[in-house]
């Protein structure tokens, strides 16, 4: 066999070798793009499911704090009307807890830990990228508002009412002591603070509106594009 020919069925062996290779390397990059392209698929789908959940959860604290909100008032006059000199109410302890009812909304966790991670491209659509980032950014800005009167010596209500002996600065917010009803009622700044609270559950009610209708609206399109 001459030389030349030998070589070039050799060549030829090796060719066929490289494209084969080449082959399986392309055909094993397709299927692990395929395979991710499915794992973010099934990632996507179960956040929409959460997030679905969360926004649902917020709609049902709204809703709670608009059904609570008339019974939140009326023990409020009740407390206005003790100071401006009348009977005080039956519980006193309870109806003082109960005016300051916070519209409380549980951790958006399904949005933190995507947001942690990055990867808000799971969610193939775009456009609910937009309208979960649009929601949740509402989100946060209700919760700046609503945390202003949530924590112990920033509410100037509370901050009174550990200083009357009501609550106990060293335990959990809430955690009942014995009242003198005539503290509270002397106390110079009682009245003012509790026309503060009502101030704040006057706003309070807008933003439990809002919050439904922005929920409502993010509800709708996570259905249509799902």
């Amino acid at each position: 066999m001459p030389r030349s020919e030998g070589v070039g069925r050799q060549s030829g062996r090796i060719a066929t070798e490289f494209i084969v290779i080449m082959l399986g390397v392309l055909l094993a990059l397709a299927a692990d793009r395929w395979n991710q392209a499915r794992t973010d698929q099934a990632t996507g789908a179960a956040y929409l499911v959460r997030f679905v959940e969360e926004i649902v959860a917020d709609t049902a604290s709204a809703a709670a704090y608009l059904r609570d909100r008339p019974l939140i008032l009326s023990r409020l006059d009740s407390l206005i009307a003790f100071v401006d000199g009348g009977t005080p109410p039956p519980d006193l302890v309870a109806t003082i807890s109960s005016v300051t009812h916070e519209l409380a909304l549980s951790p958006a966790v399904a949005w933190r830990e995507i947001q942690a991670s990055n990867t808000l491209d799971v969610i193939a659509s775009a456009e609910l990228r937009k309208v979960l980032t649009k929601y949740y950014a509402s989100r946060e800005m209700t919760l700046l508002y609503l945390t202003r009167n949530d924590s112990r010596g920033r509410d100037p209500l509370f901050d009174n009412l550990f200083r009357t002996g009501l609550y106990d600065a060293h335990t959990e917010p809430g955690s009942p002591s014995e009242l003198d009803p005539r503290v509270l009622r002397e106390w110079p700044e009682m009245r003012p603070l509790l026309l503060s609270v009502g101030t704040a559950h006057h706003f309070k009610r807008f933003v439990a509106a809002d919050l439904i209708r922005d929920a409502s609206e993010a509800l709708g399109a996570l259905t249509v594009g799902n």
